[in-house]
């Protein structure tokens, strides 16, 4: 008979309930277990409930308690209890205990209450968007096959197995170190439909065997698995495999060996997949074995092994550390250590641990929430994302502040609860600064600078190129030299003008000997017609092949200087019209052309000073004036100079026509130098920076708001 049992049998008469009020008594089918001692070396049992297959670490003071719940009595529980042992407890260790046992329906009550209590505990947005998020879907429940097959896999768990994977790793390693460059190769395979089929196929089964390898570890050591299903987080499936029994296993050993069983397995997958990956033709069997070497096991650590969730890297360091229920704990402690911190309260330590693991779970609760923190936010922009735009939305703000929001409000009414122990002390002073502070330095205005990706180019400028496929002759400009309109800039030779030309005129020279000779007789009328009409023919071809040759020689279109001149441009050299040959630019208009962002758009104005820094640090800055802000935002970039695929800082993405279409959107501006340059001048990046209007970091995370939900709300 379980403590629990003899608690539920020997419980007061009927007759007696009417003369006190009494405790319900505890459920018949709940039982004790022996646990590890805790860390002070105290006794501890695992309260294990059958029904759910839950399992609750209670110290000495518990149990005794649940010894003598049997009386009924609060008041003669707390008697026994202080008299029996050597503990001194109060009725609020036992009010304590009827709440622990009423929240998680460990008492035998009236069927009715039961019920009710059942049902309102699914009630809730909190539980709603939890069933949301995250589903389990029992399968099967293998027990019996897994029993029945154990003395099959009895050989993964030889010694002399895991020396010979250890050994295949370090032959694999080897061997892939030799073939590097084809092993990164196999990934271009996973681009075609068998090799997305294949990785579908390989990582099934991968998970699958992850999950029979927690299964098989468990029956190993006598455990009973009750279930194995599916997971769905976000309508993702991910297979699971009820080992809640491991927590009867009494050495922290085994139960690590129980979690850390899956991520073996993968990464034993992974090691004879490289050495079969160097053995098996090219193909979808060679691209499967590369993703089970790569892709399914890297997955599996980032992901099972993460301790700040509860999959099998919880559960492993849970266990190496030897702190049964590592996140409730630490969250406790995170919490009184938080009270204790911003308001002082002197409350004792929840728990009797040594400094090392108190510090440890501190710190474990902090990680945890700031990684949730940013994983919850994931989430929400994820669901978002799933649904049309206004249905997104509403999940996003509901998901936001129930993960996020509504645990936040929970702790700021504990401390409200907390106002009688409050007392104005030295944590208070520097909280209350440290929050008026931050408060500060949001609210208050401060004059920081604007500052714009922009380019300082001229107004007026043209680009050079051949007119065709030529060889040049001369050079006879340098960069950043002043030129005029006409100038010669190159002068290029072509063989097949030169040939085209010399083959005309030869033509024409013909065809006038041949005018000369005819003779003006009726017969020879009809000859002398053709000949004139084939010489008109052929001046007109010399003259288009003049003309090509005129076009050898590249001139200035206007005055200016020479801002790019193409390198390696010497005499022989063969060029094609594609070939930029150099940019003239008109040094007497330079402008600078800006980018601000919407945030900011509003900090600036017509007429404001700036100062222009080039991105080349040995270029003098530009004092500059604003001229004109666009009035609407630039969808297309013109200026490829500030394109991010180019160095620029400008995010862009590159269309199918070539266009250039801003991300983000930016306002033109359009900046004149304060000073004509005496120097020569050229094409410069670089950035303004103006002292515009004050403006809050409020003010901007409100506009950034505003800007998004107006972006986003074409529902």
């Amino acid at each position: 008979m379980t403590v629990a049992s003899a608690a539920a049998g020997n419980w007061p008469k009927q007759e007696e309930n009417n003369q006190k009020e009494l405790v319900a008594p505890l459920r018949e089918d709940l039982k004790f277990l022996k646990a590890p001692p805790n860390e002070d070396g105290s006794p501890a049992w695992m309260l294990h409930d059958p029904v759910r297959n839950q399992f609750y670490r209670i110290g000495w003071k518990e149990f005794e308690i649940l010894r003598q719940w049997q009386h009924g009595d609060i008041d003669i529980i707390v008697t026994n209890v202080n008299t029996k042992t050597t503990m001194s407890i109060t009725a609020d260790h036992v009010q304590e205990i009827l709440m622990f046992l009423q929240a998680n329906q460990l008492l035998n009550q009236p069927s009715q209450n039961f019920v009710r209590r059942i049902s309102s505990k699914g009630k809730g947005i909190m539980t709603f968007w939890v069933g949301f998020l995250y589903q389990r879907v029992p399968l099967i429940q293998p027990d019996s096959f897994l029993e029945s097959t154990l003395p099959l896999i009895r050989l993964f768990f030889l010694k002399e197995f895991w020396l010979v994977t250890g050994a295949a790793g370090f032959l694999a390693g080897y061997l892939t170190l030799r073939q590097w460059d084809s092993f990164i190769q196999s990934f271009l395979y996973l681009y075609s439909f068998e090799g997305l089929a294949c990785f579908a196929v390989a990582l099934t089964m991968v998970k699958a065997g992850h999950e029979m390898a927690h299964a098989y570890t468990a029956k190993r050591y006598g455990l009973h698995i009750p279930v194995m299903g599916v997971a769905f987080i976000i309508f993702w499936p991910i297979l699971f495999t009820d080992t809640t029994d491991g927590w009867k296993l009494k050495t922290r050993g085994n139960r690590i060996k129980v979690s850390i069983a899956g991520v073996a397995f993968e990464i034993t997958i992974a090691i004879f997949a490289i050495l079969f990956w160097h053995i098996v033709p090219a193909g979808p069997v060679k691209s499967a074995m590369f993703l089970l070497a790569t892709t399914t096991w890297m997955a599996t650590l980032l992901m099972n092994l993460n301790p700040f969730m509860r999959f099998d890297g919880y559960y492993v360091l849970s266990d190496f550390v030897g702190i049964p229920n590592l996140q409730p704990r630490s969250f406790t402690l995170g919490r009184w250590f938080l009270r204790r911190l911003i308001l002082g309260i002197k409350s004792p330590c929840p728990e009797n641990l040594s400094v090392v693991n108190k510090t440890f779970m501190v710190v474990y609760a902090f990680s945890t929430w700031v990684y949730r923190c940013f994983l919850y936010t994931g989430i929400a922009l994820l669901v978002y994302h799933l649904f049309f735009k206004l249905l997104g939305f509403v999940f996003l703000i509901a998901e936001i502040g129930t993960l996020i929001v509504l645990p936040v409000i929970r702790e700021l009414k504990a401390w409200v609860m907390l106002r009688p122990q409050l007392k104005f002390n030295v944590h208070i002073f520097f909280s209350t600064v440290i929050f008026a502070g931050i408060v500060f330095l949001l609210v208050y205005p401060f004059n920081i600078p604007v500052n714009m990706p922009a380019v300082y180019k001229t107004k007026n400028f043209t680009r050079i190129f051949a007119s065709g496929n030529a060889q040049i002759k001369e050079v006879r400009i340098q960069h950043e030299q002043k030129v005029k309109k006409g100038d010669i800039l190159f002068v290029l030779s072509s063989p097949d003008i030169e040939f085209q030309k010399k083959k005309a005129q030869l033509r024409v020279h013909q065809l006038q000997i041949q005018l000369k000779r005819v003779n003006f007789t009726k017969d020879q009328a009809d000859q002398l017609q053709t000949i004139e009409q084939q010489l008109v023919e052929s001046l007109t071809k010399l003259s288009g092949v003049l003309q090509k040759e005129h076009q050898l020689e590249i001139v200035s279109p206007m005055n200016g200087s020479v801002s790019i001149i193409a390198d390696s441009l010497f005499p022989g050299r063969w060029i094609n019209e594609s070939d930029l040959l150099a940019l003239i630019i008109d040094s007497d208009n330079m402008i600078v052309e800006g980018y601000i962002h919407e945030l900011d758009r509003g900090r600036i104005r017509e007429s404001m000073q700036g100062i222009f820094y080039p991105s080349d640090t040995e270029e003098n800055k530009i004092n500059v004036h604003i001229q004109s802000i666009a009035p609407s935002h630039a969808d297309i970039l013109d200026e490829p100079y500030l394109a991010s695929m180019f160095g620029g800082a400008l995010p862009v993405r590159e269309e199918k026509n070539g266009a250039m279409t801003l991300q983000e959107a930016y306002y033109k501006v359009i900046m004149r130098p304060a000073l004509k340059s005496s120097k020569r001048v050229k094409v410069q990046r670089g950035t303004v920076k103006i002292q515009g209007i004050p403006v809050s970091y409020f003010s901007k995370l409100r506009k950034n708001i505003q800007s998004l939900l107006i972006r986003e709300s074409g529902f």
